[in-house]
């Protein structure tokens, strides 16, 4: 069939009609399997595929975090479940601005369902995910994710309502009440608004002005580089936008890596009492675990390696790599004992020279045996000199 033809005809030709909704399930499904429970945490974040064009799904010029600025790209929000070091994806949704949902020819065009058209912020779609892994039975204890989704209060209000512990990071201009505000109502023309007598903090600045005898000491987790060691503050804080009739007592964690104490993070959670401060720093610090995702995803499986136009072939794609990461995660438990440093980058380097070569796969595995006895020397080297770092620090 010459060119003209295929243009035609369609692209409708080349798009296999597979449902990609029910391989996602089936992958959170044995995600869950794997890994769900309730020491389990559902993390949410966004990543983008930098593109050329107005054709792709989604397709706008918008915040790029791949490439740190605004430029042409697809934006997507991504959840997984996160149990330590092992992480897989559970599902995802792809945003489409309104330059797309306001465009009915446009939506046509590249196939999105009538019932995906609908315009939906990031935090929306994020809202949308939480609650259909619970319509799914996903085994998790609390939700994390990153300032942009805690910047509008709803989002935190929604998932307290909702029974869902949350650890959400927050800016450091975040607003703070030590003490209840206590809104009185206001009853205006048009209106109904909301005043109190106290005064809101950043949590920067209360962060400042506590003494150093108020920073606890702990290691949260082991990493290539040795301990994470942190100091932590841990206070119930009252959280109040002006625009309800009462606050939220939640609590603020501010944690600081002894080695680096100008970078700071903050984060709000709802967890009760019972939670303890090493655990929620311990929570809090888990979100590393979905960027590594995204590195693993995009350098050893190729997430953002196609050229799909449409809003099936996109989802086909993504669920193609969402299927081959679980894999990666059964691989990688499957060897635990016998290869405990058995990475992503490990499993896909095996099977492409297992097709490519001639070579056996015990002679593979010494290599990796080899890669693995020297990278524990670099751990164990970095471990002894972190350690040594921190002695110092602590002597100080």
């Amino acid at each position: 069939m010459g060119r003209n033809k295929r243009a035609q005809v369609g692209h409708s030709w080349q798009v296999s009609k597979w449902d990609h909704r029910a391989i996602i399930h089936q992958v959170a499904t044995e995600v869950d399997a794997a890994i769900g429970g309730s020491e389990t945490g559902l993390i949410l974040d966004e990543t983008s595929f930098p593109k050329k064009g107005k054709e792709s799904v989604g397709v706008a010029r918008q915040w790029c975090g791949t490439l740190g600025k605004v430029e042409n790209c697809q934006v997507a929000v991504f959840a997984v479940l996160a149990s330590g070091t092992r992480v897989a994806p559970v599902d995802t949704r792809l945003y489409l601005p309104k330059a797309w949902t306001d465009d009915p020819e446009r939506c046509r065009k590249a196939d999105i369902p009538p019932e995906d058209r609908t315009s939906k912020t990031k935090l929306e779609l994020a809202l949308e995910i939480v609650a259909q892994a619970r319509h799914r039975g996903l085994r998790f204890g609390w939700v994390g994710f990153d300032a942009f989704y805690s910047k509008n209060p709803d989002v935190l209000r929604t998932l307290d309502k909702a029974g869902e512990v949350f650890v959400a990071d927050v800016d450091p201009d975040q607003r703070v009440y030590l003490d209840d505000p206590e809104p009185t109502q206001k009853r205006g023309r048009r209106a109904i608004t909301y005043r109190t007598n106290r005064k809101a903090m950043r949590v920067d600045e209360w962060a400042r002005c506590q003494h150093k005898s108020a920073w606890k000491r702990m290691t949260v987790r082991g990493s290539t580089k040795g301990p994470i060691v942190i100091d932590v503050l841990s206070r119930l804080v009252w959280v109040w936008d002006k625009k309800t009739a009462k606050g939220n007592h939640w609590r603020l964690i501010v944690r600081r890596d002894i080695q680096t104490p100008e970078e700071i993070k903050y984060s709000l959670t709802n967890a009760g009492p019972d939670v303890t401060v090493k655990e929620l720093a311990y929570r809090q610090g888990q979100r590393y675990w979905v960027e590594r995702w995204f590195q693993d995803a995009k350098m050893d499986v190729g997430l953002g390696d196609y050229q799909a136009r449409g809003w099936r072939p996109w989802h086909h794609h993504v669920s193609l790599v969402m299927m081959a990461m679980l894999f990666l995660l059964h691989e990688r438990m499957a060897h635990a004992k016998t290869l405990p440093l058995l990475s992503c980058a490990d499993v896909t380097a095996l099977l492409t020279e297992l097709v490519s070569q001639p070579r056996t796969l015990a002679d593979l595995l010494k290599q990796v045996g080899k890669r693995h006895r020297r990278r524990k020397a670099a751990i164990d080297s970095a471990t002894r000199q972190k350690l040594r770092c921190q002695r110092l620090v602590v002597t100080k």
